[in-house]
């Protein structure tokens, strides 16, 4: 890069890759908690942490647990219509 020492240009590249190897590190659970405010490993009933021993990502797998409990895969799609979003007071 013009104008700037080559220790400079090297010190930017290792800090972008710092930040992506942050960001690569961080797992499926932090990312919900951060992105859509869900906190998975916080227990609803009593606030204590949950911890996470296993994610199942392997779709025959799923197939086959949610079969097994009687339930099908897409049952979330197939649930009731809700109403619509209350209103915030931010147009009114």
């Amino acid at each position: 890069m013009p104008g700037r020492s080559p220790d400079r240009v090297e010190a930017v590249e290792c800090a972008a890759q710092g930040r992506a190897a942050a960001a690569v590190r961080m797992n499926w659970a932090q990312r919900l908690k951060r992105v859509f405010a869900i906190d998975i490993e916080k227990c609803e009933g009593c606030g204590g942490r949950v911890k996470i021993i296993a994610a199942i990502e392997d779709r025959e797998v799923i197939q086959k647990i949610l079969a097994h409990l009687g339930l099908q895969e897409g049952a979330a799609a197939q649930a009731w219509p809700r109403g619509p979003p209350h209103s915030l007071g931010l147009f009114d």
